[in-house]
């Protein structure tokens, strides 16, 4: 059966992936990249289903691309509910490696309040994801001062962490806010850590297995999405 991508990765879709990883021999996922139904941006899946046999022992997850063919991603058992997609099971390591997650260190992770437009219909200057993606840098500094119109907006503020929620061409990439104040749209995740944990977190943030780990559980159809909780629980890599 080739499908949206996700009956493999989304979470609504977790019911459907735990019926055929029981009642149904799943042999092979195949996470097809690069490539869209025509004339639609809609990414897929190949799902290889024996309904002849009850319950799934071993399951191959592949990644097909026209330039690389097909390759072996991963071999073995899946838990029914569990994610199909090759790309969570090729960074299934750094989901195993026992470290405490942002949850657990008491990391809050918030979405704005009001999409762009509603912003820009209260005449609120706020920080979107095209602002993110066109900063250059790991850090930027905020306005110092925001109108009290602002009082119940979501606000970013000196030593948050700022990232992009879901987008099509966004830049994927955290920010620390190293100064001032701004408001963000629904689209921007703030993620605030206590003081006591709050280098460590950004050093997570900024470690080499960030990317690998957050290409791992961002999903979607046409724009990708990662959501809160998926975040709180990301790794804490950084000692």
């Amino acid at each position: 059966m080739l499908m949206p991508s996700p009956i493999a990765a989304g979470l609504l879709y977790e019911p459907y992936r735990r019926s055929l990883l029981s009642n149904f021999r799943v042999q092979r996922v195949v996470t097809i990249d690069d490539t869209r139904y025509r004339d639609t941006e809609a990414s897929t899946v190949l799902l290889v289903i024996d309904a002849s046999r009850v319950g799934s022992r071993h399951v191959t997850i592949d990644r097909f691309s026209p330039t690389d063919g097909l390759t072996r991603v991963y071999r073995g058992p899946i838990e029914p509910g569990q994610r199909l997609d090759a790309g969570f099971w090729g960074a299934i390591e750094l989901h195993r490696i026992g470290a405490p997650t942002l949850e657990q260190m008491g990391v809050d992770v918030t979405r704005g309040r009001y999409c762009k437009a509603d912003a820009d219909r209260r005449q609120h200057r706020v920080l979107h994801t095209t602002d993110l993606s066109r900063h250059q840098g790991s850090t930027i500094h905020l306005p110092d001062r925001i109108s009290r119109s602002f009082c119940d907006d979501v606000l970013a503020e000196t030593g948050d962490i700022l990232l992009s929620r879901t987008g099509s061409r966004v830049r994927w990439e955290p920010v620390i806010v190293a100064g001032g104040i701004a408001p963000i749209t629904d689209h921007v995740l703030r993620i605030r850590a206590p003081a006591s944990v709050r280098d460590r977190v950004a050093r997570s943030f900024q470690h080499p297995a960030f990317p690998m780990w957050l290409e791992s559980v961002t999903k979607g159809v046409c724009a990708s999405v990662i959501t809160k909780r998926e975040l709180l629980q990301m790794p804490v890599f950084s000692n």
